[in-house]
């Protein structure tokens, strides 16, 4: 009994940690027409990508988790300056 309660209490605060107050101030470390820094990400089917490729093109790199329920609202955010962009 206890092995689940305690499994349930971990689960529960998993979930709860995405969360975060709505009137929390935002902290922006990057600004518009920062340099992007230097990284290759390779896509799974084993194509890289390395961030001079993206040189001179406007980006937008954006890191989230689909479990995450803040990620999940900022998603149609997202959506709305990719349609926008293109």
């Amino acid at each position: 009994m206890k092995t689940i309660f305690v499994t349930l209490l971990a689960f529960t605060l998993l979930l709860l940690s995405c969360i975060k107050d709505e009137k929390e101030d935002v902290i922006n470390y990057i600004e518009e027409n920062d340099k992007l820094p230097e990284f290759t990400v390779k896509s799974p089917t084993g194509e890289e990508l390395h961030s001079d490729d993206l040189s001179g093109n406007t980006t937008l790199l954006v890191f989230f988790v689909t479990t995450c329920g803040d990620c999940k609202r900022e998603l149609p955010k997202i959506d709305s300056v990719w349609n926008e962009m293109s």
